[in-house]
């Protein structure tokens, strides 16, 4: 659905929440975001996820803010809320099995682990949809667009159309693709050419278990009544 409007305010320690970034910004270095970053996958370079966290929450001076709450209005009256670093919703918190809240996604180090693993996912989807093995720039402009405005429709491009970013943009592309997708894409793979080394990382590409969201789910429940 499209945005009308957008809303980002910043969750405090206390819980509660400000709208002043420059006075209720939580921030981390980008050190310790590569850090993060390296221990968390071993597919996706850190210069995807600083690229992306750069177009995402932002940054404060040389330092990348972890607190930000944003809450899209839909014109269908919907709301569509992310939270932390790389803005992940909570259904992308329970595929990488981090408790779906607030608190628990500003977290710098659940937002990256479910940022890694939810990106190893679309990963798959963008490299089964075309075919292709081999990594180039384009892959990862696709997958930036999958985070974007989600990994169906940069998907279905590929199947129809191949995975060719030069051709995708040459086409009769509306104002949103090229006004604010593309600019996106640039910016995140400015971030990849910096060939920042991968990491060791963790296997994060798995069948879900449903005994684990389950539970998983019942935790989350309970941490939602304690706060009532």
């Amino acid at each position: 659905m499209p945005t009308v409007s957008s809303e980002s305010r910043y969750i405090r320690p206390d819980g509660t929440e400000g709208s002043n970034r420059s006075q209720d910004a939580l921030c981390i270095s980008e050190g310790d975001l590569i850090l993060f970053c390296q221990s968390y996958s071993s597919r996706i370079p850190p210069g995807y996820f600083l690229g992306v966290a750069q177009r995402e929450s932002g940054m404060i001076g040389d330092q990348y803010v972890t607190n930000e709450h944003d809450t899209d209005y839909q014109d269908d009256g919907s709301t569509r809320e992310t939270y932390g670093i790389f803005q992940m919703n909570k259904t992308e918190a329970l595929k990488a099995h981090v408790i779906p809240t607030a608190d628990a996604l500003i977290d710098p180090e659940n937002n990256i682990k479910c940022a890694a693993i939810n990106f190893e996912l679309n990963l798959d989807r963008i490299l089964e949809a075309s075919n292709f093995t081999a990594i180039n720039e384009d892959v990862w402009r696709y997958l930036a667009w999958g985070h974007n405005a989600g990994i169906g429709d940069p998907v279905k491009s590929i199947q129809r159309f191949g995975l060719d970013w030069q051709a995708a943009i040459s086409r009769d592309q509306n104002e949103w693709f090229m006004g604010r997708l593309v600019p996106y894409t640039d910016a995140i793979v400015e971030q990849v050419r910096r060939s920042i080394p991968l990491g060791a990382g963790e296997s994060n590409t798995y069948e879900e278990e449903n005994l684990g969201l389950v539970a998983l789910g019942v935790v989350a429940v309970g941490w939602m009544f304690r706060k009532l």
